[in-house]
């Protein structure tokens, strides 16, 4: 929320408005990729309703529809606190693009989803370096949650 604050503080209420309204716009009508990933990522940490809403449908969009926002919408999943969204996101852990399953190791392993840990354990395992330390660090924080939390 300091953000927030912040922007409220420096630019007024009706200003902040207006901005969030134009990345509303760009979120979802910009023809670069790239404004779109941004106008979700600013929008998403303000916690926007709109991006939220954005954040859940690419999350659960089946198929290649939301293959250039996965990764994004992953971590926003992720700083939004969006459990409830772990089998969606543990879905992804299979991705062929190691961003997707790297990001979804990273959310997963930092809600300690123990459901996961068979993915983590396979992707420590890989001949690719960034999944296999991906996965390496995934199971270390799922100790560390274990460790944290014990019942």
């Amino acid at each position: 929320m300091l953000l927030k604050d912040s922007a409220d503080k420096w630019l007024g209420q009706e200003d902040l408005r207006g901005i969030a309204s134009r990345l509303r716009k760009e979120m979802n009508e910009a023809n670069e990729v790239e404004v779109r990933r941004e106008a979700l990522l600013g929008l998403v940490r303000v916690k926007d309703p709109d991006a939220v809403a954005k954040v859940i449908q690419l999350v659960e969009a089946p198929g290649d529809e939301a293959k250039p926002y996965r990764d994004l919408a992953i971590r926003c999943a992720g700083e939004l606190g969006l459990k409830e969204k772990a089998p969606a996101v543990r879905r992804h852990m299979s991705d062929p693009d190691p961003a997707v399953r790297i990001a979804a190791m990273v959310v997963l392993s930092g809600w300690g989803d123990q459901e996961s840990r068979a993915g983590f354990a396979e992707a420590a395992k890989s001949k690719e370096p960034r999944l296999r330390q991906a996965g390496d660090m995934a199971l270390k924080r799922l100790e560390q949650a274990k460790v944290a939390s014990p019942k």
